[in-house]
């Protein structure tokens, strides 16, 4: 028979056993918890303003969104930050000509969880938009966010090229 002795070091050991086990495991689990629980990426079409001319007297926060997002995490391939591109996932037929013609003049705005960093306009041409504007025109794979026809310059820069996006799409290992 055991006595309790024996069963406390039987205790002692598999507990010692499951810290270990942890320990090796942490960076794992810490990553699993930042990509699964973390803010998430996402880009949302807004029902309200309906054009970049009403969206220029409106807050950001005032933005009436649609509620399911049109740009997923899981639609992204990879994100350029240095040309500011998003690329598409082709098995997830996020983006096609079609598709792209119904969004022209089409106000988005990036989200990082529920924070909303800044907004845009699907457009074709630079010129459709003047200073201090952002839109986003098709790329072989995806979307390429740019400044309007005479550009933001810093505040351009500052806006895309958010650290904290960086950094989400750095953990879900999608950035190029």
């Amino acid at each position: 028979m055991i006595d309790k002795e024996e069963i406390a070091k039987y205790k002692k050991g598999i507990l010692i056993v499951l810290g270990i086990l942890l320990l090796l495991y942490l960076p794992s689990i810490h990553t699993f918890l930042q990509v699964n629980l973390g803010r998430k990426f996402r880009v949302y079409l807004a029902e309200k303003p309906s054009s970049y001319k009403e969206a220029k007297k409106m807050a950001l926060e005032d933005f009436q969104l649609e509620e399911i997002p049109f740009i997923q995490e899981r639609d992204i391939s990879g994100y350029d930050f240095e040309n500011a591109i998003i690329y598409f996932d082709p098995s997830r037929k996020v983006f096609d000509s079609a598709t792209y013609l119904k969004l022209i003049g089409r106000v988005f705005v990036v989200c990082l969880g529920q924070q909303r960093l800044y907004y845009g306009t699907f457009w074709t041409y630079k010129i459709a938009h003047g200073t201090d504007t952002i839109i986003a025109i098709p790329d072989r794979q995806g979307i390429k966010i740019e400044p309007g026809y005479f550009g933001m310059n810093e505040k351009f820069s500052a806006l895309v090229h958010d650290e904290d996006i960086r950094k989400r799409i750095g953990t879900i290992q999608k950035l190029r």
